[in-house]
């Protein structure tokens, strides 16, 4: 992989107090405004708490400019 990776710091969960003021949101939107970034790759666990955070960072990230898409997880069945 040729490119930058993130780290939040955690996932959302309001159930225990984290918000997005807790995790490094902030830093990835400063980060991402670079020219050279072309797309913003999100790869999140695949619980309830990844999901809302994925979905608060595609809204957060929609108007960027960038491309912003996600990590397939699961298994093919068949």
């Amino acid at each position: 992989y040729h490119g930058l990776y993130h780290v939040l710091g955690g996932l959302l969960s309001p159930m225990e107090g984290i918000g997005p003021d807790k995790l490094k949101i902030k830093k990835l939107i400063e980060r991402i405004q670079a020219p050279a970034i072309k797309e913003v790759v999100i790869g999140l666990d695949a619980t309830l708490e990844g999901d809302a955070t994925a979905l608060f960072l595609q809204n957060e990230l929609a108007g960027c400019g960038k491309k912003i898409s996600r990590l397939a997880f699961g298994l093919p069945m068949g």
